[in-house]
């Protein structure tokens, strides 16, 4: 008999989890639709999260487990393969602070255990109850009922017209949630600062670039720029840097230069105004099976198409080292540094 309350900032949120075990899913097919589900009932906006820290509403997140009748998990969910569920745990672990979420009050619907501090410390009652809770993800991730740019049928329509300010929002919100200053990181002023993010992508040859033809085209360009200091050239290893030193540095980048898959969405994090130059994989070389080779994967395109505080643009991975795609990954760099000049 009896229950227990959970505090009244705190919001309690049961969701199903879409192959978290890949960063590029965790963030825009699990913390963006929650935050977007928070953002539609008004319990989350710039001004709650600034207040201190007995007012700000804490999220206390449930990830359900449904299983198939076969007792398989379904798919794409943690349990949809043998080495997922383990995955899953450590990505939430290692990122559930983004959210400003705390892994100690984090569980699943099959391993949730109530710990009492208070008197003997033994539960009198299996009941927790919340003044506010919230549910329903599904149409709210980065692609809908779409998968994220693999076959034809994924362009018919876009999925985020519209949702600008939202996806501004929730990178302003994961950003904060680390102690970054939006504001400050929103000004973009010389030297200019162009960063090749290197091996972003985990898949085999394609999309895993080190852009090292387009990397020394720039370094030429823009020598003078860069003896002058105007533009600074950098490359990064991202999965060789923790989160927070991945935001940081995205954050004060210019022009943004990567491969597109899960590693790309640290682009989301670049100050607004800033370029990124997406590369995509053109020629399908067996990376999904069923897409016979023809579709080009602009994936992701849903997303970094519509945040609208981007300007994103595509070239295709196969011509990169080609003299024609090199000059014109050049104007399109030097017409970036110009356009961001005059902002």
């Amino acid at each position: 008999s009896g229950y227990y309350e959970l505090p009244l900032n705190a919001v309690m949120i049961p969701f199903h989890s879409f192959a978290a075990h890949n960063i590029g899913h965790l963030i825009w097919d699990d913390f963006l639709p929650i935050y977007t589900l928070l953002s539609m009932f008004a319990m989350i906006d710039e001004e709650t999260q600034n207040k201190g820290e007995s007012d700000r509403i804490v999220l206390v997140l449930m990830r359900s487990i449904l299983e198939e009748h076969n007792g398989k998990g379904l798919w794409a969910s943690c349990e949809g393969n043998i080495n997922a569920p383990g995955n899953c745990k450590i990505m939430l672990d290692k990122f559930l602070h983004l959210m400003g979420a705390d892994k100690s009050t984090f569980s699943t619907t099959r391993d949730f255990n109530l710990s009492i501090d208070a008197g003997d410390k033994v539960a009198k009652s299996k009941y927790v109850c919340a003044a506010k809770g919230a549910a329903g993800i599904g149409m709210l991730t980065d692609h809908g009922t779409k998968l994220h740019g693999w076959f034809k049928k994924d362009y018919d329509y876009s999925h985020n017209i519209g949702r600008g300010a939202t996806l501004y929002g929730f990178r302003n919100f994961l950003m904060n949630n680390v102690g970054l200053d939006v504001k400050s990181v929103d000004q973009i002023s010389p030297p200019y600062k162009i960063v090749f993010q290197q091996y972003s992508s985990r898949a085999s040859g394609v999309r895993s670039l080190n852009f090292k033809e387009q990397i020394n085209a720039v370094k030429r360009e823009f020598d003078k720029e860069i003896k002058k200091k105007e533009i600074i050239v950098e490359t990064y290893t991202f999965s060789e840097h923790p989160i927070e030193e991945q935001m940081q540095i995205t954050s004060k980048t210019s022009i943004l230069i990567t491969a597109c898959g899960g590693g790309a969405v640290t682009a989301m994090f670049l100050p607004k105004g800033a370029g990124l130059i997406m590369y995509y994989n053109d020629v399908n070389k067996g990376e999904k099976q069923g897409t016979n080779g023809k579709t080009p994967a602009h994936l992701d395109w849903d997303f970094l198409n519509n945040a609208a505080y981007l300007r994103t643009h595509w070239m295709p991975i196969s011509t990169r080292k080609s003299p024609t795609d090199l000059n014109v990954f050049l104007n399109l760099v030097r017409n970036e540094i110009e356009t961001i000049s005059h902002h």
